[in-house]
């Protein structure tokens, strides 16, 4: 009896299903998971089928609502290039930003406030939405994450809008620690600062001495630097050509002055 010829069948894929409506973000992968490509990258979320016994089976209603749910919480962050961060109850920085202006347009409305000003308030607090995220944890910020809104600062603006911006944004944050609405101060670190103190040795200038054939009174003033005790070298007239130069132009200055 001749062995058969034909190779097994493969196995049929399950199909994969349709996305709910026309505007849902993700969409459905062979793995099972929903998808969406964020920056470059594939990210995963929810399962619309589970592997049983080595096969894929759907889940009750394919399980986009549940993977809808999971990619809002982290959608800011992935679309801005940041790290997801911890998500959960407490106050995020939309809350605490809305917070802000709201005590800062009943100032306007009590005409203690002006409306240039309130602009610019606002100003800080849409970069502050934009850069942290509205859904972050104000607790969860750290200095890294304030280091990296300086940076985004300073290379949009001058240093004065610079300095002023800073002083708004943590304008915000003081006003959430001082309402109650923050347990404890925010931790700025050490960058997010108006401007950096340079090092005493970078700061330092350094000039040039001039070397001259006259003193203060008009009389030769003698001897180069070399001839002062520093050493040779020491000068910026190191050279001996350059020195012999020197003491023949206070040599010709001696002889007018006789």
């Amino acid at each position: 009896m001749s062995e058969s010829s034909k190779s097994p069948r493969a196995r049929k894929a399950l199909t994969r299903p349709k996305k709910p409506y026309a505007e849902y973000p993700l969409s459905p992968h062979a793995s099972g998971k929903w998808q969406k490509k964020i920056r470059g990258q594939i990210h995963y979320f929810g399962n619309w089928a589970r592997r049983v016994n080595g096969k894929l089976d759907r889940v009750p209603g394919d399980g986009w609502e549940e993977a809808l749910a999971e990619y809002k919480k982290v959608a800011d962050d992935l679309h801005a290039g940041r790290t997801p961060r911890v998500t959960g109850d407490g106050l995020t920085v939309a809350a605490l930003c809305n917070h802000f202006l709201t005590s800062k347009l009943r100032k306007v409305e009590a005409g203690e406030l002006t409306s240039r000003l309130y602009a610019e308030y606002r100003e800080a607090t849409d970069l502050l939405v934009n850069s942290f995220g509205a859904n972050r944890r104000v607790d969860d910020l750290a200095a890294d994450d304030f280091a990296a809104l300086r940076a985004t600062m300073a290379r949009k603006w001058g240093p004065v809008r610079l300095g002023n911006g800073i002083t708004r944004a943590k304008g915000v944050f003081k006003y959430g620690f001082e309402s109650g609405l923050m347990d404890r101060p925010a931790r700025y670190g050490p960058e997010f600062v108006k401007r950096y103190q340079l090092d005493d040795r970078t700061s330092t200038q350094i000039t040039t001495p001039r070397l001259s054939a006259f003193g203060r009174k008009g009389r030769p003033s003698g001897t180069p630097p070399q001839a002062r005790g520093r050493g040779p070298g020491a000068g910026c007239y190191s050279s001996p050509e350059r020195n012999h130069g020197t003491r023949q132009a206070i040599t010709q200055a001696q002889d007018r002055t006789i």
